[in-house]
């Protein structure tokens, strides 16, 4: 049966189904509706189109998947090579699988420098505000992502992430994180 048909039986069923409710108001009191031969096949039609068209629904191709999965994890579109190498791990090419194909997207810088900043970034100031520079606490913060380290480390440990060939940490300034920022170092 096409597609074209399953809808058109749907519709009758629905409409059917539709019919019989209406039969049975009566004014503002329901009278018990007796469910007969013609309600079940209109519920079983309305049914059979519902799980016939939900995966059609619900579906994209491997390509569209992988291309959502990369603008939602780095915030940018994806390169051609980027997107086939997604798309074949959703396609399980080598054994692959949708986590190896985030695992692709979570390679590209906007990851850390816009994704995880902006979800570290209202957790640093009372206003709660994402458009705030770059300091040690979403430094940190990315750190421990990027490392693949246990995050509970931040609430007793003594860690503080600082980069190289930058102006120096401080406690009272944040010229170093700001610097990091500025040559969008990784």
């Amino acid at each position: 049966m096409n597609a074209l048909a399953c809808s058109a039986s749907g519709l009758i069923a629905l409409r059917t189904f539709s019919n019989e409710v209406t039969m049975a108001m009566q004014g503002n009191r329901v009278r018990q509706v007796r469910v007969g031969g013609s309600c079940w096949l209109a519920l079983l039609g309305l049914l059979f189109v519902t799980c016939l068209t939900y995966p059609m629904q619900s579906s994209a191709d491997a390509r569209e998947q992988a291309r959502r999965i990369h603008d939602r994890l780095a915030g940018v579109p994806p390169s051609d090579t980027v997107l086939q190498q997604m798309e074949d791990a959703i396609n399980g090419v080598g054994g692959q699988t949708m986590l190896d194909a985030a695992d692709i997207a979570m390679n590209n810088p906007a990851f850390y420098a816009v994704t995880l900043k902006n979800i570290a970034a209202p957790w640093t100031n009372r206003d709660q505000n994402v458009f705030v520079p770059l300091n040690d606490y979403i430094a940190t913060y990315i750190g421990l992502v990027r490392d693949q380290a246990d995050f509970r480390r931040i609430l007793h440990d003594d860690v503080i992430y600082v980069g190289s060939n930058v102006p120096g940490y401080a406690n009272n300034n944040n010229d170093h994180y700001t610097t990091l920022e500025n040559n969008n170092v990784n």
